[in-house]
């Protein structure tokens, strides 16, 4: 039996892991993940397309080859379809999945006018 990770998401996601909805259905793989961001991007089939952008809060459970997420294959697609939206700072430089720095992180520097 694989353990399942119960602390921290960021560290449990990652890139090739199988992903399922609530039902225990396949989704498809993880294929980009982000500590920072806390989203992970799911390719659900063979094909680049179609993807999904699912945030880590709703990850029932992760373990080293599959995760668990608790919403529905049908609530995915209707709330995390498209990427999510950002507002891009001036100045502010992006990480992974096209969201910005946050304020305190290391990368983040600010533009003086």
């Amino acid at each position: 039996m694989t353990p399942t990770i119960t602390q921290d998401v960021g560290r449990a996601v990652s890139v090739g892991l199988d992903a399922y909805d609530r039902y225990g259905k396949r989704l498809g793989y993880v294929d980009r993940a982000g500590r920072a961001q806390r989203w992970m991007q799911v390719t659900l089939g063979p094909v680049e397309l179609p993807k999904l952008w699912i945030p880590y809060r709703l990850v029932k459970t992760a373990d080293a080859r599959e995760i668990f997420v608790k919403a529905t294959r049908s609530e995915l697609h209707r709330s995390y379809a498209l990427p999510p939206r950002v507002r891009r700072r001036r100045g502010a430089p992006e990480l992974g999945l096209g969201v910005p720095a946050q304020r305190g992180c290391r990368t983040h520097r600010s533009v003086r006018d």
